[in-house]
């Protein structure tokens, strides 16, 4: 998953107002720009981003009738059927901590990591050596002893102690969040209590022994061999003590791992991973292809990231379940890895969140069932499909393209006006999933997220967006 930002990407209206991209464009926009020998980048099947006169804003407003606001403007976004039609863009990155001077009481990298590189991109400034100058400690809450002697520095000089929390927070929210919800009260640990002292007992008083008592003890230091032996067999015990049997442990119980049973090689899984800091979805599938005990591995399909795929591998502990995706195997640009993952079991869900300190996003992902259904390949080229979504909301699909398990198409709103939206995804199995976008009509939202599954002659499930969420259906036929 990629990062949050707090970078404004827009593009400039006929009415010479700037337009917003949406926060999942902005991400990936500034995700690619990144790259820095980037010239060009994606907004959709229709449009991109020429950035090739980024450093020489004159020659992009040569282009264009006289812009009222120029300030951020970094180049022109161009259609890929006709590249003389284009629009101003500009790239706006908030300064909320310009005023600030910090001081990182953490296992950060001393020169680039995503921590560093936030506060240096917003306008923070980070020195090595903490001081009065120092306006912000940033510090993680799960491991402060390690930064004891800073932090009880901090404390000395009053300078505000934060957890890293908050620098994302301020990411989210594009300002200066209130640190009052981060504070780190900090309390030096207590130092051990000493070990009591010894108890010192007094000597006892040593008697002289008589000439009687002097005697007894010389005979008792007497060699061995010159003690009479008896030569007396010892008697034989009464009594004898029986070994005890070692009980035999039973196998372990297959139970004992029913937790994770669903995660076995060759099942499915489908669901969505959330960025909550812009309540962005992503559908993925993951594939478990081997299962080996604990150990479980696969590869993930994520259909609205130009089909982007991984491998990943991971491993089943009762009902806790961790795995990570490590490798691309296609769509590399449109990833960030690895990048891990710890959720739990439920019967046939799995939930949980992506381990990374930077992004606040969680998962959800179901079982498919065992024998997937084959009739979702009557959506062919030229195949029109009636439905309704559960607002209820009539539409119509019609796919125009596809190939393999990708599918392209226009959904109809006839209520709304006839608005239409595009869609795009993947079919497989008895899978759908669609995400619609480029809307003729702003009460269409975008992008929305379809998901759902064959039964019988239907397919049916439910859909998402930033505005809504339902249930949906439509029938399968010519």
């Amino acid at each position: 998953m990629a990062r949050p930002t707090a970078v404004i990407w827009s593009w400039r209206a006929d009415d010479d107002t700037w337009k917003e991209y949406t926060a999942a464009q902005c991400i990936q926009f500034e995700k690619d720009y990144s790259a820095k020998s980037v010239k060009t980048i994606k907004v959709d099947n229709e449009r991109f981003l020429d950035l090739q006169l980024a450093s020489n804003p004159k020659k992009i407003l040569e282009n264009f009738t006289p812009i009222s606001d120029t300030e951020g403007l970094i180049g022109m976004q161009r259609r890929f059927d006709d590249e003389m039609k284009r629009r101003a863009v500009k790239r706006i990155v908030p300064q909320f901590f310009d005023e600030e001077t910090f001081f990182l009481a953490l296992k950060a990298p001393k020169k680039g990591g995503p921590l560093r590189t936030d506060i240096e991109t917003y306008g923070g400034v980070i020195v090595a050596k903490l001081t009065s100058k120092v306006s912000i400690v940033v510090a993680d809450k799960t491991d402060l002893d390690s930064y004891d002697k800073e932090l009880k520095e901090a404390v000395s000089l009053g300078v505000v102690i934060v957890d890293k929390g908050f620098v994302v927070e301020c990411i989210k929210l594009r300002k200066a969040a209130d640190s009052k919800n981060f504070v780190i009260d900090y309390k030096p640990p207590a130092p051990p209590a000493p070990a009591p002292a010894p108890a010192v007992i007094p000597a006892a008083p040593v008697a002289t022994p008589s000439p009687v008592e002097k005697r007894k003890l010389e005979d008792a230091a007497a060699p061995a061999e010159k003690k009479a032996k008896p030569d007396v067999a010892a008697p034989a015990s009464s009594f004898s003590t029986p070994t005890p049997p070692v009980a035999s442990l039973p196998e372990p119980s297959a139970e004992l791992f029913a937790a994770g049973s669903a995660v076995k090689a060759g099942s499915q899984w489908t669901g969505v991973c959330t960025l909550n800091d812009s309540d962005e979805n992503f559908p993925m599938v993951m594939q478990v292809l081997a299962r080996s005990g604990a150990d479980f591995s696969g590869e993930v399909h994520w259909p609205t990231m130009n089909s982007a795929k991984t491998k990943f591998r991971g491993k089943i502990q009762g009902d806790n379940v961790t795995f990570e995706e490590y490798e691309a195997i296609q769509g590399a640009e449109e990833l960030e890895l690895p990048s891990k993952y710890i959720g739990q079991v439920s019967g046939n869900s799995i939930s949980g969140k992506v381990d990374d300190p930077d992004v606040d996003s969680t998962f959800k992902i179901d079982r498919l069932g065992k024998k997937p259904n084959r009739e979702l390949d009557a959506m062919k080229e030229h195949t029109t499909f009636e439905g309704v979504a559960m607002q209820p909301m009539p539409f119509s699909i019609t796919i125009t393209k596809r190939t393999g398990s990708q599918i392209e198409g226009v959904m109809t709103w006839p209520s709304n006006g006839g608005a239409t939206s595009k869609v795009r995804g993947t079919i497989e199995g008895g899978e759908l999933m669609l995400e619609q976008f480029d809307a003729t009509s702003p009460s269409l939202p975008t992008p929305t997220y379809y998901i759902g599954q064959t039964s019988g002659k239907k397919v049916g499930g439910k859909f998402k967006s930033t505005a809504a969420a339902g249930t949906f259906e439509f029938a399968l036929g010519n």
